[in-house]
């Protein structure tokens, strides 16, 4: 029997609205879905929003909304909370030039690298706050103490959140109108409607104009596999991502708060034992990062110890702590 999503949530950063748009009328007639649009200059949060929400919800996860504090707030909760109900779709993002130009990104979260960049992301925009608050002293209030905290809470659990949704089915939105969108019925569990759905497009297939008209849509992924939800993805890293500046890491007065981020419980965290990833795991992640350094990467060496530090500090202490034995056992001298 088919199973009919009768409450289906797109939630999405308003940078993003064309293409969720694009989504929502190509498929509503088969599918009624609530919008869910979320702007950076709202007061409530993605999992506020969200934290009764019944039936499906589908993130449009862009390099905007995995940079936006209000989709990413509480955002790891929400995703062991409502993880039988999450899905997502990944789409391009958007970043203005130094031209004031808008240029669409390509949003990728399978490979570490591409998690370590957001990590750094959170991670530098909490030093940075921190340091203007130690050299503003009106920076010192209740409110920017608030907004302090979210960031840390945020650096911190980046890196998980975006884990767990990886190990989820998930597909890119490129390859859903050329095929009448069968991978997004299917990751509804509804795939008995696609057929009714495939039945009204009377066979036509989506212009190429019409896609072309969606700002970044170029920047999907092409590869076939793409659209098969959860499907693991190879990869071999030939080189670091950047990582946190050293004159900023060594500033003492943030060293001294590192503990405050690894202690850090947001509400709505579950326990280690529930979303830490299991040592196995780790393991063959990291040794992404290290397999393709040559014999003599002095320089690439210290930036893995750099990075192992930065997400020990930042509550990821388990990954840290397999970089190193990593990287110790490859370079023993």
């Amino acid at each position: 029997m088919a199973n009919n999503p009768n409450n289906i949530h797109i939630v999405y950063s308003t940078d993003n609205e064309a293409i969720a748009q694009q989504l929502i009328q190509d498929v509503s007639s088969i599918l009624p879905m609530q919008p869910i649009a979320i702007h950076r200059e709202q007061e409530a949060s993605m999992s506020d929003l969200l934290a009764n929400a019944t039936g499906k919800i589908v993130l449009l996860i862009s390099d905007n909304f995995l940079r936006s504090t209000k989709c990413m707030q509480g955002a790891l909760g929400l995703l062991n909370k409502q993880q039988d109900n999450i899905t997502s779709l990944t789409i391009p993002g958007f970043r203005i030039n130094e031209e004031g130009e808008q240029e669409a990104i390509a949003t990728h979260f399978d490979k570490v690298s591409d998690i370590i960049q957001y990590i750094n992301y959170w991670q530098d925009r909490y030093l940075e706050l921190r340091r203007q608050k130690r050299e503003d002293p009106s920076l010192d209030t209740p409110g920017f103490a608030e907004h302090l905290r979210v960031i840390r809470d945020i650096s911190g659990e980046t890196g998980e959140f975006l884990r767990l949704l990886r190990n989820q089915p998930h597909t890119s939105f490129e390859h859903l109108p050329s095929t009448k969108y069968k991978a997004f019925f299917q990751l509804l569990e509804a795939e008995e409607l696609w057929e009714t759905y495939q039945a009204t497009q009377q066979g036509e297939d989506v212009p190429t104009a019409v896609l072309a008209a969606i700002p970044g849509i170029d920047l999907l992924p092409t590869d076939a596999d793409a659209s098969s939800p959860g499907a693991p993805i190879e990869e071999t890293l030939t080189e670091l991502p950047a990582t946190i500046e050293d004159n900023t890491l060594a500033e003492s007065p943030v060293l001294a708060d590192a503990q405050d981020i690894a202690q850090a419980s947001p509400a709505g965290t579950p326990n280690s034992e529930e979303v830490s990833p299991t040592e196995e795991n780790i393991a063959e992640e990291v040794a992404e990062l290290t397999e393709s350094l040559p014999g003599e990467a002095t320089d690439s060496i210290e930036e893995i110890i750099e990075k192992a530090w930065a997400l020990a500090d930042s509550g990821d202490a388990a990954t840290g702590m397999v970089l190193l034995s990593t990287l110790t056992e490859k370079y023993p001298e």
